[in-house]
C-alpha cells in the first residue's frame, strides 16, 4: 500500500486497516517499532502521516493492526514478538495483544496479552450475535502444515473465550510460501490476513492465500 503524507514524501506500508470515526477516516499499518497511523478528512484524498501510536517496552515487529470503536474507547488489537512468553511450537513468539485509548490516534495503552504464540492478523467484529475475533495461528500436525485463520467470541474487549472454531484451512498447493526447515522440510502454507463482511443474509471472509510477499 501506497499512502502520501505531503507532496514530496511517501512511505510504503503493509497491512493496512481502515477506520471511520466521527466523520474522519484512520489507517493503521504494521511496523518494526511499532503501530503507525495516517488520518484524512477524504476516503480518497489528503492523507497526514501521524506516527506511532502504539509500541510495548522493547518489542519489535508489530503486525497487521485492527481498531474497533466501542462505547466512546478505541481497542487495538495486534500482535508483536513478545519475549516474556516461550515460542510456539513454529518457533514465533508473535503475541496478540489488546490496548485502548480515547482518541483514535491514541496513544493506546493498558496493553494486555489476549493469545498466547502463534496469533496473528486480529480482524475483530461487531453484529447482533456480540464481538468475534477472526485471526491466524499455526499448524504443526497433519497433512498441510502451516496458518490457518480461526473464529473465537470475545466475552468483553479484553478477554476471549479460548474456544476457537477453524474458518479457513490449507488445502491449495497454491498456499505453500515456502518450505519450513523445523519440520524436515515440508511444504509450509499461509493462510490469514481475514477480513469478515456481510451482504444480506451471507456472510463472507476474505483473506491472503499465500505468502505476504
Amino acid at each position: 500500500m501506497r499512502l502520501l503524507s505531503d507532496k514530496t514524501h511517501q512511505r510504503m506500508e503493509a497491512d493496512p486497516y481502515i477506520l471511520k470515526s466521527g466523520g474522519r477516516y484512520y489507517i493503521y499499518v504494521t511496523g518494526h517499532d511499532g503501530v503507525h497511523a495516517y488520518h484524512s478528512d477524504s476516503l480518497l484524498s489528503g492523507w497526514q502521516y501521524h506516527g506511532v501510536v502504539f509500541s510495548y517496552e522493547e518489542c519489535r515487529d508489530y503486525w497487521a493492526p485492527c481498531v474497533i470503536e466501542l462505547d466512546g474507547k478505541f481497542y487495538l488489537y495486534n500482535s508483536f514478538g513478545y519475549d516474556g512468553v516461550p515460542a510456539d511450537a513454529g518457533g514465533s513468539n508473535q503475541t496478540m495483544f489488546v490496548s485502548v485509548a480515547d482518541h483514535p490516534l491514541g496513544p493506546f495503552g493498558d496493553a494486555k496479552m489476549l493469545l498466547h504464540p502463534f496469533s496473528i492478523d486480529a480482524h475483530v467484529v461487531q453484529n447482533e450475535n456480540g464481538l468475534f475475533l477472526f485471526y491466524s495461528r499455526n499448524c504443526v500436525d497433519g497433512e498441510r502444515l502451516g496458518t490457518y485463520i480461526v473464529m473465537d467470541r470475545l466475552i468483553d474487549p479484553w478477554t476471549v473465550a479460548r474456544n476457537p472454531v477453524p474458518v479457513v484451512e490449507a488445502t491449495l498447493d497454491e498456499e505453500i510460501s515456502g518450505i519450513n526447515p523445523q519440520f524436515a522440510g515440508r511444504p509450509w502454507h499461509t493462510v490469514e490476513g481475514a477480513f469478515y463482511f456481510r451482504e444480506g443474509d451471507w456472510q463472507y471472509v476474505m483473506y491472503s492465500g499465500n505468502c505476504f510477499e
